[in-house]
């Protein structure tokens, strides 16, 4: 993910009581002056930032509602831009979705620009990004298993509101999972368990795609992150599958707190790229999870996109809460 909007995520915040009155996307307008959004806003306290933009907590004047902003200086993006292409596109799919919101879904609610900024209102997050709740520790363990199935089936319900809608993400991982609810610390002994009631929202459309009716794939656009990216997105070629590989990556990081393989090392990404189910096997965390969980990643991440499951057919896992089997209240194994 870019920069930026990694360090989006860690400052945006709600609570889920329904989402925020929604506002039509303001289109591009160069005339609204810097000083105008002093009468929409009242700045808060800066709470990310990149060497991009910067991230502030604030209040929507008119309806006193608490929100998130990222503001991003044009001169980071070229002289000629009018909007930086990831962000447009968010604000189409913000326009889109307006009326029909999704819970786990987080969506910007209202773009402004300015001569010298752009400013994407969003929720107000106080429980950060999902990444940042996993890795305090170096040992992640759940106090069962219900608690990442949780997180797993929120997350599903999110990828299946955008497939059903034509829409590919192109970008879930951890990074992108934004909670309602600050988790509690660690238990003792170094166990985790999630915050009651906590909502998971997936966010960052930035390298979200269309897909016609009449197509099964995008060629030549290659989008992704290191780690997370299918082998054929990899190569250019991007479609339903190349999101459930890279939900497949996410859920092994829920259960487990680490990548399947490290990024960086373009000999183990190859390997695994080769064989996922034999290289899932040997990671050493892969049996803390349960046989059900472990089946479920294994389907999502086949090696031939035709052969992974499709977004339907994930949410009718039996390892899933509600469904036979699931939600058995599994206890992780200790370290």
């Amino acid at each position: 993910m870019r920069a930026a909007a990694a360090a989006f995520s860690q400052g945006l915040r709600s609570s889920f009581s329904g989402p925020p009155s929604r506002e039509l996307i303001l289109p591009p307008n160069k005339q609204t002056k810097d000083k105008d959004l002093e009468s929409i806003y009242t700045m808060g306290d800066k709470v990310g930032g990149s060497s991009r933009c910067s991230v502030h907590s604030c209040v929507e004047v008119a309806s006193g509602e608490q929100c998130c902003l990222k503001v991003v200086k044009r001169d980071k993006f070229g002289q000629h831009e009018n909007l930086p292409q990831e962000l447009r596109r968010e604000a189409e799919l913000a326009s889109q979705f307006e009326m029909q919101p999704h819970p786990n879904v987080c969506m910007p609610i209202k773009v402004i620009e300015t001569r010298t900024q752009v400013v994407v209102e969003m929720d107000y997050l106080p429980g950060g990004d999902l990444l940042t709740f996993l890795t305090p520790s170096p040992s992640l363990r759940w106090m069962d298993e219900s608690h990442p199935l949780r997180i797993i089936t929120q997350l599903l319900r999110a990828i299946e509101f955008l497939h059903r809608n034509r829409i590919i993400h192109g970008d879930i991982k951890p990074e992108n999972i934004l909670l309602t609810r600050a988790p509690p610390p660690p238990n003792p002994g170094d166990v985790t368990v999630t915050a009651p009631g906590c909502i998971y929202k997936l966010c960052d459309f930035g390298a979200s795609l269309t897909l016609p009716s009449e197509a099964s794939y995008l060629q030549n656009i290659t989008v992704g992150t290191e780690g997370y990216i299918s082998p054929e997105a990899r190569e250019g070629v991007v479609g339903f599958p190349s999101d459930m590989w890279s939900f497949g990556i996410t859920a092994f990081v829920i259960g487990t707190g680490e990548l399947p393989y490290e990024p960086t090392d373009a000999a183990a990404m190859e390997q695994f790229f080769k064989a996922p189910k034999e290289e899932l096997k040997k990671h050493p965390r892969w049996k803390r999870m349960s046989r059900g969980l472990r089946r479920l990643i294994t389907e999502c991440t086949a090696r031939d996109p035709d052969e992974r499951l499709t977004i339907g057919a994930a949410l009718q896992s039996d390892c899933l809460p509600g469904r036979e089997g699931g939600d058995k209240k599994r206890k992780g194994p200790s370290t």
